[in-house]
């Protein structure tokens, strides 16, 4: 683990501890909640307790986390994601008895984080239920001023669970503010049975550190650095998101489901574009992932399996571009009109059709 992660996670971990929470073993990244592809949170381990109204200590997580948001275009020049796909989430859950004493515990993960209280600002709903009764009292509380389903969250859950909350974001030197985590009321048919807060280490790292360039906060950076590969959103997307796959023992040809082998094809095709857009090399993506894998999880396993696919899927990539190329050669001698050319191409090639709409 990125030792920067490792000091914010010890903290996190003294500090709930110290206030009589007890540790919660993560889910695998490849998780059984059917849901869900992928352990997506810190409440994908602790979904159970909620499900089943069972909230009844209070407990902490270290959750690595995997979001496909952005695996069909992770190359958006208009509309920049702002999160990573791959990521680290630190979680708290607490049964509802403890709603307003809990959050001096926050405030002491805060302090001893080295957040002051000048720099940290809290964005919360109007409310009957005192999510922010303690908080106000130390931060900054801008009540109502976002849209309300800023303040709404959902779990995916048959029965009628919700949850209602506040936001902790951090002053930038702008004097913007970067959004770091959430202390969430959770509700089922209405009625408060517990609360969530957590918080990820790479946002929490980038926005305390008040990092012009947010991506340096996740464990690849350095790895990226070393092979001289511009660390910044996509970069960080695109080998993260193979890594971690990889790194749950998935293959091109050991899938669970077509859905899963989908996944990881797409993957793969955007390192393929990923590489050709920005000629990045084949020993720098393997020695960026191998150092990624190594650091994130702690051993490279998976990682010969991605390079015998990766081989295969580069292959095919670039064989298909031969193709397309003499197939519009072929057709423009023919006499046929760019647009039939570009449906023909559409049809034939779909996956070098969505690259070349990115390229465009």
């Amino acid at each position: 683990m990125d030792i920067r992660h490792s000091q914010i996670k010890n903290t996190f971990e003294n500090v709930f501890n110290r206030a009589g929470l007890e540790p919660f073993p993560a889910s695998p990244l490849f998780s059984k909640d059917e849901t869900v592809y992928f352990a997506c949170a810190t409440i994908t381990p602790l979904k159970q307790f909620i499900k089943d109204n069972q909230i009844n200590r209070g407990l902490y997580v270290h959750q690595p986390c995997l979001r496909l948001q952005t695996l069909n275009n992770p190359f958006k020049k208009t509309e920049t994601y702002q999160f990573p796909g791959y990521f680290n989430m630190l979680g708290t859950l607490i049964p509802e008895n403890q709603l307003i004493s809990f959050q001096k515990s926050i405030a002491d993960v805060f302090d001893r984080l080295g957040v002051s209280e000048n720099e940290l600002k809290i964005f919360a709903p109007i409310t009957d239920i005192p999510i922010a009764s303690e908080l106000q009292k130390k931060y900054v509380v801008e009540f109502a001023t976002k849209p309300d389903k800023y303040y709404r969250w959902t779990y995916g859950f048959k029965q009628n669970i919700a949850g209602i909350g506040l936001t902790f974001s951090i002053r930038q030197p702008d004097n913007s503010y970067r959004d770091i985590g959430q202390y969430v009321a959770l509700l089922k048919d209405g009625k408060v049975i517990g609360a969530e807060f957590g918080f990820g280490i790479e946002t929490f790292l980038a926005a305390s550190e008040k990092l012009p360039n947010p991506y340096l906060a996740y464990s690849i950076a350095p790895a990226l650095k070393e092979n001289n590969i511009v660390q910044n959103f996509t970069s960080t997307d695109v080998i993260s998101t193979v890594g971690a796959l990889y790194s749950t023992g998935l293959t091109l040809q050991d899938s669970p489901s077509n859905n899963y082998k989908r996944i990881l094809s797409r993957a793969l095709n955007n390192l393929c574009f990923f590489s050709e857009q920005y000629r990045i090399g084949t020993p720098q993506i393997k020695d960026a992932l191998y150092r990624f894998m190594n650091t994130e999880f702690n051993h490279p396993f998976g990682f010969d399996a991605f390079c015998i696919d990766y081989k295969e899927k580069r292959k095919n990539y670039f064989e298909d571009i031969k193709k397309r190329d003499d197939f519009i050669k072929n057709q423009q001698s023919l006499g046929q009109s760019p647009q039939r050319i570009a449906q023909r191409i559409q049809q034939l090639y779909p996956t070098l059709y969505h690259y070349e709409r990115i390229r465009g």
